[in-house]
């Protein structure tokens, strides 16, 4: 792999790490990021709304309910609750997906951009469905935080608590997953702020490079596809990001994406698939003014079954259903996740 990374510039295009690599991205767009930090991109050239936060796209007979939340981002020393309306939001998924945007670890960080999962957001996972029915997902710009083996240790504890994890290269950590023999879910990011990273999570310019392999190969399941790309405190996709995701929806039947560290619009595709840019963070330790514009994200969830018109063999999407969600803090400055009816940012 460390060949492919430093030889093969054409699978990973977009990586120049910033020195002493702490950023993926280039000098210019580095210091881009550095403006958005203190002011968010609202531009939206392309008009993209947000469609009704409950929809149906197709009369079905429903088989299963999936779930799907942002960024589990480093709380520090933080404790995470989830209110019961997000819990009572996630009740009748079978199962609920999201991104683990950190390493679970209890040492001293390298740098301070690193980020890690404490054991406290392990335990508020568990309180919205079981790990055996929670998929997360290592393929992000934080994959490479840590060292191989504090990465390895994690990702055994992770499987130990019987969490599924996708978005990786290991037998045990695939980039692909298939949930309830007719789900397919793939894993992928466009950044690491590491190259080591790009060597356990799997890059999204190898799944373009594999679009029409990918569109013949499992015709019967019904395929999402869950990248971490785009760029971060923008509320709306650049243009980039938009065509991007048109192609990756011409193999895969959803997309839902992460790593804005704000919310960006659900939609549908010209021919009716979701299209979720960015659900934003589902928690994050942001306490000041500066850090609480990343405190909200959107919870999404929808229902899959067979037409009831017989037109489709396989699964496709009845009932859509979204909400904003913010972090608040409570006099500990502990983070509380719950549902809000618009977004702050």
């Amino acid at each position: 792999m460390n060949s492919m990374i430093t030889v093969n510039k054409n699978i990973y295009p977009d990586q120049k790490v910033f020195p002493k690599e702490l950023m993926p991205y280039s000098a210019k767009e580095s210091l881009k990021w550095l403006w958005r930090l203190f002011f968010v991109s609202r531009k939206n050239p392309h008009n993209i709304e947000y469609i009704p936060k409950k929809v149906t796209l197709n009369k079905i007979k429903p088989e299963l309910t999936l779930g799907f939340f942002g960024d589990i981002m480093d709380i520090e020393n933080r404790r995470l609750e989830i209110k019961e309306d997000v819990k009572n939001f996630f009740y009748d998924c079978d199962y609920i997906i999201g991104n683990l945007e950190g390493t679970y670890y209890k040492g001293k960080k390298e740098t301070f951009l690193d980020q890690s999962i404490n054991q406290s957001i392990i335990e508020a996972i568990k309180t919205i469905k079981a790990p055996e029915k929670t998929y997360l997902s290592i393929a992000n710009n934080h994959t490479g935080d840590f060292s191989e083996s504090v990465f390895n240790e994690s990702i055994e504890f992770l499987i130990n608590e019987k969490f599924n994890l996708f978005g990786g290269h290991l037998k045990n950590n695939p980039s692909t997953v298939v949930i309830s023999n007719e789900v397919e879910l793939t894993g992928v990011t466009r950044w690491s702020n590491r190259k080591r990273g790009f060597e356990r999570a799997k890059s999204i310019h190898l799944i373009e490079e594999e679009i029409v392999s990918i569109k013949n190969e499992n015709s019967h399941l019904f395929k999402i596809i869950f990248p971490h790309w785009g760029y971060e405190n923008v509320l709306y996709p650049q243009k980039e990001t938009k065509d991007q995701g048109s192609r990756l929806l011409n193999a895969y039947d959803c997309l839902v994406g992460s790593h804005s560290h704000c919310p960006q619009p659900v939609t549908l595709s010209e021919d009716n698939k979701i299209c979720a840019f960015s659900l934003g963070n589902f928690c994050f330790r942001g306490t000041s003014y500066l850090l609480n514009r990343f405190c909200w994200g959107i919870i999404l969830k929808f229902t899959l079954g067979k037409s009831q018109n017989g037109f489709h063999e396989k699964l496709v999407v009845g009932e859509i259903e979204w909400n904003f969600v913010k972090m608040s803090f409570d006099s500990e400055n502990n983070v509380i996740t719950h549902i809000v009816d618009e977004h702050g940012v």
